[in-house]
């Protein structure tokens, strides 16, 4: 900083404290959005590496996820409240509140019609966003909280992940739980994030008990699938992932990895972690795998310690 001028130069930006929870890609162009304890929204453009975007939420935030159609950002906060932004200026579009538990994941239909969101209170509530985010079906029968969630490509079914890794199946819009799960191997899942199910059944390792394993993301070439683990180890598997596959394993986080997504041509993944860093891994192709993550370079940004919170290229 000048102290004459009081000019400065920024060199490093992000979250502020506690962990980043929220993590989501945007369906068609380079940027990412996050949010956390530090009670803000963030908006960065991966190939620059830089904040283009944030707000003030008033309020910690839990989860977060892009429309389809990218113009809007929906947000799940810890007091169990939703609010949904415009992506473009981050202007405040709807607000909502039935839950008093956090809101820990939330997604929309491929379709861009509904709106699932998971809370600590073990249920899902089902929006209409034609409706000004309507409230149109409940859905009740995990016993723990939910943390995962996915969309069949018809947006028809969902399906849903809790804590204590229970996974159900739901018809949409209605929210009534499937009957027989077992007619469901056949679905199309639009997305793949749980960290159970057959085609991911080789993501826990044997020395391992299972909650450890915090994320998961499957690439939309459905190729490989990564996870992240509460010790912060960032494994890439082929997908399907079959008991006994071998991973490629890499680490940059200094706390638990609490979100992996990759973007929408699956040309980098990104990580967010309890340590307030955001990791941006270069996607190279042809290894063993069907892909590899590049090896850790200097982000454009310097090297930021974990403390400070700045995207990064690993």
């Amino acid at each position: 900083m000048n102290t004459t001028s009081y000019s400065y130069n920024l060199l490093f930006q992000g979250h502020a404290y506690g962990a980043i929870w929220g993590l989501d890609t945007h369906p068609s162009d380079h940027q990412i959005c996050t949010v956390g304890d530090d009670s803000t929204i963030r908006i960065w453009d991966v190939p620059s590496r830089r904040l283009m975007m944030s707000r003030n939420l008033g309020a910690q935030a839990r989860s977060v996820a892009y429309h389809p159609d990218g113009t809007q950002i929906s947000v799940g906060l810890a007091g169990g409240g939703i609010i949904v932004f415009s992506s473009d200026s981050l202007d405040t579009v709807h607000l909502r509140k039935d839950r008093e538990q956090p809101v820990g994941v939330l997604k929309y239909s491929p379709n861009g019609q509904y709106l699932a969101v998971g809370s600590e209170e073990n249920t899902i509530d089902i929006y209409d966003i034609s409706k000004q985010y309507q409230r149109i079906g409940v859905s009740k029968g995990h016993s723990a909280k939910i943390v995962q969630l996915d969309w069949s490509t018809d947006s028809a079914l969902l399906q849903s992940s809790s804590a204590n890794r229970e996974l159900l199946f739901w018809e949409m819009p209605n929210g009534a739980q499937a009957k027989f799960p077992q007619d469901l191997r056949n679905v199309d899942w639009y997305t793949w994030t749980s960290v159970i199910g057959w085609p991911v059944q080789g993501v826990i390792p044997e020395t391992s008990v299972g909650d450890d394993i915090t994320c998961c993301d499957r690439t939309h070439t459905r190729t490989a699938v990564a996870t992240g683990d509460a010790r912060g180890v960032l494994r890439v598997y082929q997908y399907p992932c079959h008991k006994g596959a071998q991973a490629r394993c890499f680490g940059a986080h200094s706390g638990a990895i609490t979100q992996c997504k990759f973007l929408f041509d699956d040309s980098y993944l990104i990580t967010v972690g309890a340590d307030m860093t955001i990791c941006q891994w270069r996607v190279v192709l042809g290894s063993s795998t069907g892909l590899a993550l590049a090896a850790p370079s200097q982000s454009a940004l310097g090297p930021a310690p974990p403390s400070m919170g700045a995207l990064s290229l690993r």
